[in-house]
């Protein structure tokens, strides 16, 4: 295989450099101009081969390896064996002679054979062919994500992984279908997705790795505070040489607005992600927890932080504030005891969180009602605001991992089974000593 490569870049070089493709050529670079941290991009300008070639019905390179690669045994049995249905046209051998040629101008900017890429070139292709599999690769960026890990398993077939300035952007632009990418804000991180399908047998579900990105971002927000998104999402190629489909983009959803990598995924919370994912994208959940999950989830794409506020006010009274047992009494204090008694197990942890809880519902109602701002509130309303943000989170989290089921009597329950510590008696007075 080695072989049919080698002579097909040497030949496809020495044919383009004839009709006047240049010695060398750009695959982007980004500089920072000193002292004032400015970043300079210089565009990606590799050769368009449809462009370049669009006058030639039969390359000659192209033709010479597509008979080459016929004659070898494993190839020919892979391209009978596959249904016509089954992603055929990614074994047309001209078609593989074109992607070639291309993955090697896209990594390598110079009409010269690299040794170190045709051999990986070679290998991947190889691979491919006589394991009779051909690559999915998605990759959606994470707008606001920031992690010290370079890469995170999700455990369901994502990875959350750090990209450099320069691979994001030649992943983003150099493909002739690259959606919105703003060239002075890349998002080091990205979700990616890869997964093997075979040629032969049943028509695989190419597309199935989109439905694993919105309970991935569902559960990221239910994590950590901070906005969190995914621009776009793209179907590239696997690597050099893999035999995979590409190309497509699509913003599958409303993206909030993000100018800074504020959401930060500490690494103790790595296994509660994978844990997370598989449980937001229950059909069964219990209404209360459906309500708050949905409205935790869309407060992160709220331009203002009143609307971000109200929703997490709203997830809030979606877990406590219903009437199935508990407290009597008005909902503020309803919902302040049934929070504080589910969310933390000390007293004094329980008596902070009842009054962060009625400070935030007071704000909530001035807000509401016209009375108050964000701007004007006074700094323990508005440290209940951000609180109430991180209740709502930990309220979700708690519910979902404990697989907590909302029963009629279980707040009731919580309530008055909890140990109730013993009230403190003052000491008694000294008697007085007379004079």
């Amino acid at each position: 295989m080695e072989k049919l490569i080698t002579d097909l870049l040497a030949d496809a070089f020495k044919r383009l450099g004839e009709i006047g493709v240049p010695v060398a050529w750009s695959i982007g670079d980004i500089d920072v101009m000193p002292g004032i941290n400015q970043k300079s991009y210089t565009q990606i300008s590799t050769p368009n081969l449809q462009r370049v070639l669009y006058k030639t019905e039969e390359f000659p390179p192209f033709v010479a390896f597509a008979n080459a690669l016929r004659q070898q045994e494993a190839y020919a049995a892979l391209f009978a064996e596959t249904p016509a249905d089954n992603e055929k046209a990614l074994l047309d051998p001209i078609y593989i002679a074109h992607e070639v040629l291309r993955s090697h101008m896209e990594a390598h900017p110079l009409r010269a054979i690299s040794p170190e890429l045709t051999t990986q070139i070679s290998a991947n292709l190889a691979d491919c062919i006589n394991r009779k599999v051909f690559m999915v690769r998605g990759w959606s960026p994470l707008a606001g994500f920031n992690s010290t890990q370079p890469e995170i398993d999700c455990g369901n077939g994502m990875i959350i992984r750090r990209y450099s300035e320069v691979d994001a952007y030649r992943i983003g632009k150099v493909f002739e279908d690259g959606g919105p990418f703003d060239m002075f804000n890349i998002w080091p991180y990205a979700l990616e997705w890869n997964k093997e399908h075979s040629f032969v047998g049943e028509k695989p579900d190419t597309g199935s790795w989109q439905n694993k990105i919105y309970p991935t971002v569902r559960a990221l927000r239910v994590l950590a505070p901070g906005k969190v998104a995914i621009p776009f999402t793209k179907i590239i190629r696997a690597g050099p040489g893999r035999l995979s489909s590409h190309g497509g983009g699509s913003s599958p959803w409303s993206t909030p607005f993000i100018s800074e990598t504020n959401y930060n995924l500490a690494e103790a919370d790595y296994s509660a992600l994978r844990d997370l994912i598989e449980e937001v994208a229950r059909t069964d959940l219990p209404n209360p927890v459906r309500i708050a999950l949905d409205r935790v989830y869309t407060a992160v794409e709220r331009s203002g932080l009143e609307d971000e506020f109200i929703d997490h006010i709203v997830a809030l009274e979606a877990m406590y504030g219903d009437n199935l047992g508990g407290l009597p009494g008005g909902l503020s204090h309803k919902i302040g005891v049934r929070l504080a008694m589910f969310l933390y197990s000390t007293a004094a942890q329980r008596h902070t969180a009842f009054r962060q809880m009625l400070a935030a519902l007071s704000a909530r109602g001035g807000i509401v009602h016209g009375s108050m701002t964000i701007a004007n509130l006074k700094p323990k309303p508005r440290a209940a605001v951000e609180w109430a943000g991180d209740a709502a989170r930990a309220s979700v989290r708690k519910a979902l991992l404990e697989d907590v089921k909302f029963e009629k009597d279980y707040f009731e329950h919580l309530i008055f089974s909890a140990k109730i510590p013993a009230p403190r008696t003052k000491k008694a007075a000294k008697p007085k000593v007379a004079a």
